[in-house]
């Protein structure tokens, strides 16, 4: 057994200002760690009955046979490969639980991605703004308060006020607000991932093994000496170790368990990975198949309905967001037996309709997403859904009366998708009263600024 020569300080983990998460790939790296361990386990069964049948072996006799019995027992079996295998199955866990406690700590959405810079940049931008805005604003309030004064008796008396906008900017970027929260959230998960890495002992047992692996090749030098041949070595799983810990920071202790229930344990985790991978594709499978019904049972998309969906595109500004605004129009045209056009020009349905933008490109992501519709490449996320609304000026709550009586209720991008049975127990603007009971469900909390329910603008709320 060979391996590169590694300090122990090279297991150290990396600090430094910029805090990054990425759950997409977190889970990628944890997948294929999982498949790695599996396959070397499978491997190494092969390793552990060669050692097996020569311990055993009764015909091999004498003192220079005892003592080569002993070291395949005590250093190779005990010392070399289970404790390998015990520090994979002690990594795989603490790796699983860093995947559970970013969901916990930070965002449940398996899509989740946030960087302390990018952070710090967008709040750096957005106090620009808010304070450009503050200048101006104060400027027009000034203005038209004179305007008032001077031409009041004319009957010009309305006001103009700003304080709606600064209090959503302050919100966002003024100290304890959106952004700091977050900043907040993944700096906490990252010391308390960074502890908990720290405490496992794990960098110190992997140098350890590393100088038990060289010293006995050094020790064996010149000798010949039984080894089954094994077509993956350990090392390659140490690598991924090493890697890990210099890419990622993460006090309980998990439960140890003795080799014997090492190959066990993987494999169950194996089989959980690739069941929850199957019901993923099977449930893509599914929406694909629909997707493809609803835009056979609609028709063409023709180009003058592509021109309307471009006049709403302030309904959402980014591609997922639309692109679920498009197909619950598409939905209600559908049922309503109409076309795109007739749905969106209905009045007083769509805020952001607007004849001057019919077919006006104003943002890149909308138009993409609805060309990718006309062309099939993106299925639909909501289901039957045809009516939604967002966030409403002001603290008001988003919140659900009768939730248990509810059909589908989905959110994508801030928007709460529902279907036309639903109407009227969905509320974004109406204050809680008398009407709020214990069978009813606050979407987005703006009065003790707790913001959307388990945390993320996505996923599903509810699906009967």
């Amino acid at each position: 057994m060979g391996m590169k020569n590694l300090d122990a300080g090279d297991w150290g983990l990396l600090e430094c200002e910029e805090k990054k998460y990425d759950a997409k790939q977190t889970a990628s790296f944890s997948d294929d760690l999982v498949r790695d361990f599996q396959d070397y386990h499978d491997r190494a069964k092969e390793l552990e009955a060669g050692y097996g049948r020569y311990y055993n072996n009764a015909t091999h006799v004498g003192k220079a046979a005892e003592a080569s019995k002993e070291f395949i027992g005590r250093r190779q079996t005990d010392e070399i490969h289970f404790e390998n295998l015990d520090i994979q199955r002690e990594f795989l866990n603490r790796v699983c639980y860093i995947e559970d406690a970013f969901k916990d700590m930070v965002d449940p959405s398996p899509n989740a991605k946030i960087d302390s810079v990018v952070l710090k940049e967008i709040k750096q931008e957005q106090q620009v703004f808010s304070r450009v805005f503050d200048e101006e604003g104060y400027e027009l309030e000034r203005w038209t308060k004179m305007m008032v004064e001077e031409f009041g008796k004319f009957g010009v008396s309305t006001l103009p006020s700003c304080s709606l906008i600064r209090n959503i900017y302050e919100e966002l970027s003024g100290p304890g607000g959106h952004l700091d929260k977050c900043n907040k959230k993944l700096k906490e998960f990252d010391d308390y991932c960074l502890n908990y890495l720290n405490q496992s002992g794990l960098k110190e047992r992997v140098y350890n093994l590393q100088c038990t692996i060289k010293n006995t090749a050094c020790g064996l030098d010149g000798l010949t000496v039984y080894t089954p041949c094994m077509a993956k070595n350990p090392i390659d799983v140490i690598k991924k170790i090493t890697n890990f810990f210099k890419s990622n920071k993460t006090e309980q202790e998990p439960e140890t368990k003795h080799p014997d229930e090492v190959n066990e344990l993987l494999k169950e985790k194996f089989d959980m990975k690739k069941k929850e991978a199957e019901e993923k594709r099977q449930k893509q499978r599914e929406i694909h198949e629909q997707t493809v019904e609803l835009l056979n049972a609609y028709g063409e998309i023709t180009q003058e309905d592509y021109n309307y969906l471009l006049a709403i595109s302030g309904e959402a500004t980014t591609y997922e967001g639309f692109v679920a605004v498009a197909y619950s129009v598409i939905n209600r045209a559908v049922k309503r037996n109409q076309t795109i056009v007739e749905v969106v020009s209905a009045e007083r349905q769509y805020a952001a309709f607007n004849q001057k933008s019919i077919g006006v490109v104003s943002n890149t992501d909308v138009d993409d997403a609805i060309r990718d519709i006309m062309n099939g490449k993106v299925d639909n996320p909501i289901g039957d859904c045809d009516y939604y609304f967002g966030r409403a000026p002001g603290k008001h709550n988003i919140w659900v009366e009768d939730f248990d009586e509810c059909g589908k209720i989905i959110l994508v991008e801030g928007n709460v998708f529902y279907t036309e049975d639903d109407v009227g127990k969905i509320h974004n603007s109406k204050d809680i009263d008398a009407q709020y009971d214990d069978s009813s469900k606050i979407i987005y909390n703006a009065e003790d600024g707790s913001g959307w329910i388990n945390g993320s603008k996505n996923g599903v709320i509810k699906d009967n």
